[in-house]
Order: C-alpha cells, then structure tokens, then sequence
C-alpha cells in the first residue's frame, strides 16, 4: 500500500499596520473561503519571500506596503477531502505599515479588504491563529524595529 505524498508549498504573508489597525482580506476561495486573514500567497520560483510578500499585498489589496521585517515562520497543514494532511505550507510571515489613509481595493482571490481595528477583531472569523499572529507582529514592530530605531535617533 502506498503513502500519498505531502505537497510542500512555500508562501509568504505580511501583517500590515496602519495606525491601531491591521489589514485584512476575506478569502473568497477555499481553503479558507469567507475567513479573514492577511494578504498572502505561493513564493514563485525564484522569488525572495519578503518579494512575494509584497507582491501579494499588492495584488489583493492594491496597495504598497513598507515591509520592516520577518517575524515569524510557521507550518500549516491543509488537510484533503478525506481528512489526511494534503499539503504542508511553509509560510514567511512579514511585518509592516502603510501610509495614513490608505485605502484598500479587494482583488485575486481576496473578497473583501479593509484595515480592522483590533478592538474590532472579535467580530471577524478569523483564520486560525491570525490574532496571536497579529499580536506577535504588532510587539515586532513597536518593541524590536521602532524602538531600536529611536535608540539609534532615526525617525
């Protein structure tokens, strides 16, 4: 009897601030249809993650973020229809901000984008794991790259 082997899939995602909100998208397909999540995507052949990262900000929400750094990789399993672990997603996880007033247009496979503001997270079904990740970035950024900044006297 055979083993069915695991697909492996590199992928990059960024959390991205805008004041005391966080950009979300609602995935339109599945797996993670009608969650919310952050942009993020597969790293193309012979694309850097914080690359791809930015990439697929762009390309689901139109917008240029300013990405300060990788937090985080994480592992995710996607499980097939029959339950077994189908694909294992090796995911770059970015932290970073955009300018004030940015608005965010949905488009690939995001059905809708918008900055939540994180006394608001509550309310959206959230991808599992988004707001300890969100948490986490969140204390990246303010206590490691911005403070360290102030340090050194930039900004």
């Amino acid at each position: 009897m055979s083993v069915p082997q695991r697909k492996v899939v590199l992928a990059a995602s960024a959390v991205i601030f805008e004041g005391g909100s966080v950009l979300l998208v609602e995935r339109e397909h599945p797996p993670a249809a009608g969650y919310w999540s952050f942009p993020g995507g597969h790293i193309c052949a012979g694309e850097a993650p914080q690359a791809a990262a930015i990439r697929e900000v762009r390309e689901e929400t139109g917008l240029e973020p300013e990405i300060l750094g990788c937090f985080c990789e994480r592992e995710i399993e996607s499980l097939g229809p029959d339950g077994s672990r189908s694909t294992t997603y090796q995911l770059s996880v970015f932290a970073g901000v955009i300018r004030a007033g940015a608005v965010p247009v949905a488009a690939s496979d995001a059905a809708q984008a918008r900055f939540v503001p994180f006394a608001e997270l509550e309310q959206y079904r959230l991808t599992s794991g988004a707001e300890d990740v969100i948490r986490s970035a969140w204390a990246y950024l303010y206590d490691e790259v911005l403070q360290a900044g102030l340090r050194r006297g930039e900004r």
